[in-house]
């Protein structure tokens, strides 16, 4: 009798083989304490990590016509079709045209583009204004470690988990600072 070889035995022999290997009692156990909120933190921290170029490329791809109108909207856009949209935010109801032109006109004189030289003589002209202050005796900064930090962040996000005034997204910061120490106390 000549054995033979079935490809689907063999595949589903080695998914199970290799899913036995892979996943332990301990790794089960965590996955049975994962909570709904781990869930949307998680969503959420990887939302975080969507880059706004990964976005653009992507509508880009979906909908290409889009990209052209954007731009002729943007050239298009007036004070007299911004003011009604602004209007319609919680506490702006009482804005003017005036107000719409100071807030459109803040973004162009805040966003001057600096030479090489005008950087370089205000960060020279600020590390001389920092030697004139006079050095006190103040200890030296000690480092903390990272396993401290992840103990210390643990503690401060079950702070405000317990706190009352404590919003979704004062949790989602400390639980991202924690995290982030966590891996690094790992590694």
């Amino acid at each position: 009798m000549k054995f033979r070889r079935d490809p689907n035995f063999v595949a589903t022999f080695y998914y199970h083989h290799v899913r036995s290997l892979t996943v332990s009692d301990s790794v089960l156990q965590l996955i049975k304490n994962v909570t709904i909120k781990d869930v949307i933190y998680w969503v959420s921290e990887s939302w975080d990590n969507v880059t706004q170029n990964c976005l653009v490329k992507s509508w880009k791809k979906l909908w290409p016509s889009l990209a052209d109108s954007s731009k002729v909207e943007q050239a298009g856009a007036n004070k007299s079709e911004i003011l009604p949209l602004i209007k319609c935010i919680p506490g702006c109801e009482d804005a003017t045209e005036q107000i719409v032109t100071e807030w459109l006109s803040c973004d162009t004189e805040a966003n001057q583009l600096y030479t090489d030289d005008e950087i370089i003589s205000s960060v020279q002209n600020k590390t001389q204004d920092d030697s004139d202050l006079e050095e006190t005796d103040e200890p030296e900064n000690v480092l903390v470690s990272h396993s401290e930090a992840a103990n210390a962040l643990e503690i401060a996000m079950r702070y405000i988990e317990q706190s009352e005034n404590a919003t979704s997204t004062d949790i989602m910061f400390m639980r991202r600072g924690h995290n982030i120490a966590s891996t690094l106390r790992i590694t």
